[in-house]
């Protein structure tokens, strides 16, 4: 029986929720091929997401308030100027992401780990293979809405992404493209999707989990073993694995907060120590939490939330709901005719379906092409003042648009 159910799949609601099923919903999945101890019950792990649930509600009603007059509804109009500089920033990192995929074929002899280690090859320029991240969103906007060529460039970069991800174990090389890009299709096209073919493309994409965990951490500790293991072994080894992954960094979060490990790290020094560890000989040590039983031994991402309150004991509070405020507020934005918010949130959906596992804007693969866009977007905007362009005027909100909000 078919769902007639259709949403808009651009709405910020969606991957709240999607957040909090990632979080809670593995916590209460039973674990046979990776045992480990939960610290608390699940009545106990319920009361929790309860609480969070109730944080991002805050965030939400925060992100309503507007300090200034509540203007037309529009949507973004785009000068040509700026989607050449995107094309240009593209095409740049397309080209790094080519040589990163050829570098790793060359040193590929069965091993994935030597392969994902290659990325060192390149001293830490490898980082402009990331640049792009805020600069597709424009590209497909604009294109669908002008009835420009957008396919082919962003196409082009999709296939060399999925190649870096197949051959290098990187799923998120590829996933950190492909949702900000279904996202922005969405809010282009103003298409509304049945719910049943997104059951259809979350079940895609746990097929490439799986299909990547069986070519890394199983082919690692199985295949090359020798250990004698069948087909059904292998299904759910790794579909077990991609609940067990958020599982254990829940499971984490809460080791934290039982032991009272607030202040105890610095995650939020980490991009900056590994841009320095490129430039100078500074040899500074981030410090390891020992999970023991409470873990288990091959998952090494320590959770979104243990890094916040870690770094930041309670206040991580304030901390989480401005994140999620930032969140809803961007989507809004969209619609208000903000550009950088266009460019924005689509990335920001990825943070958010990645915080479970991971703060994003830790990562140099995230912060380094969030200051390059900011960066960027300032000068263009202040030459722009400067000399200004003719612009067609913004364009109101159609009903269809206006019923995304």
């Amino acid at each position: 029986m078919r769902v007639h159910l259709k949403l808009n799949f651009a709405n910020p609601a969606l991957f709240a929720v999607g957040f909090i099923v990632l979080f809670s919903l593995p916590y209460l999945y039973p674990s046979y091929h990776f045992p480990y101890l939960k610290v608390y019950s699940p009545f106990v792990h319920l009361l929790i997401t309860a609480f969070i649930v109730s944080l991002i509600l805050t965030a939400n009603q925060l992100s309503k308030i507007s300090l200034f007059h509540k203007k037309e509804i529009v949507v973004p109009d785009i000068n040509h100027q700026f989607i050449i500089l995107s094309k240009l920033v593209i095409c740049i990192s397309m080209i790094m992401n080519l040589l990163i995929v050829a570098n790793a074929y060359s040193v590929y002899e069965g091993n994935i780990e030597a392969v994902k280690y290659s990325l060192e090859d390149f001293g830490g320029i490898n980082i402009i293979s990331q640049l792009y991240l805020f600069f597709v969103p424009p590209v497909i906007f604009y294109g669908i809405r002008n009835k420009a060529s957008y396919k082919l460039i962003v196409g082009t970069l999709g296939v060399l992404l999925l190649v870096r991800s197949g051959l290098m174990a990187e799923r998120l090389a590829f996933l950190e493209f492909v949702v900000p890009v279904f996202i922005t299709y969405i809010i282009a096209s103003k298409k509304r999707l049945l719910f049943t073919k997104m059951v259809k493309y979350f079940l895609l994409l746990l097929s490439f989990f799986m299909l990547l965990e069986l070519t890394r951490q199983f082919y690692d500790q199985y295949i090359v073993t020798g250990a004698k293991v069948d087909v059904w072994f292998a299904l759910t080894w790794t579909f077990e694995r991609f609940f067990a992954y958020y599982a254990d960094t829940t499971n984490k979060f809460y080791f934290s907060i039982e032991n009272d490990l607030s202040f105890t790290t610095y995650h939020y020094l980490t991009p900056f120590v590994r841009i320095l560890r490129r430039l100078t000989s500074i040899n500074y040590e981030f410090v390891q939490v020992d999970y023991g039983p409470y873990r288990w031994r091959d998952f090494t991402n320590p959770g979104g939330l243990t890094m916040l309150y870690t770094d930041l004991g309670y206040l991580s509070i304030f901390v989480f709901i401005f994140f999620f405020a930032v969140f809803f507020k961007s989507y809004k934005s969209i619609y208000k005719g903000s550009l950088f918010a266009l460019c924005l949130y689509p990335n920001l959906v990825t943070a958010i379906l990645e915080l479970p596992r991971f703060v994003n804007f830790y990562q140099t693969r995230f912060f380094v092409p969030l200051v390059f866009f900011i960066a960027t977007y300032l000068i263009y905007k202040y030459l722009n003042s400067r000399f200004p362009i003719q612009r067609k005027d913004k364009l109101p909100l159609s009903r269809a648009e206006s019923d995304m909000l």
